[in-house]
């Protein structure tokens, strides 16, 4: 696990799987992907946050690869 704050955030919820920070700039393109979508708080969506869910997550493969471009994201903050 990475020893930042809130940087890597596994979360569970009914509607998804998972709850995961990543590269704001990167979020329109990820929410193309099988499964992903913005995390919305309060009516509003949250760019670099994206919901995950079981049909994004399905294979290790995807598990893995949502993984890692969260720890990649993660490492790349300033420690708090």
């Amino acid at each position: 696990m990475v020893a930042r704050s809130a940087a890597l955030v596994p979360a569970l919820e009914r509607r998804w799987a998972a709850l995961l920070r990543v590269d704001p700039a990167g979020t329109p393109t990820l929410i193309e992907r099988a499964g992903a979508s913005r995390f919305e708080m309060r009516g509003r969506e949250m760019d670099g946050w994206l919901c995950i869910d079981a049909t994004g997550l399905a294979t290790n493969r995807q598990l893995k690869s949502w993984l890692a471009r969260g720890l990649k994201y993660a490492r790349s903050l300033p420690a708090k």
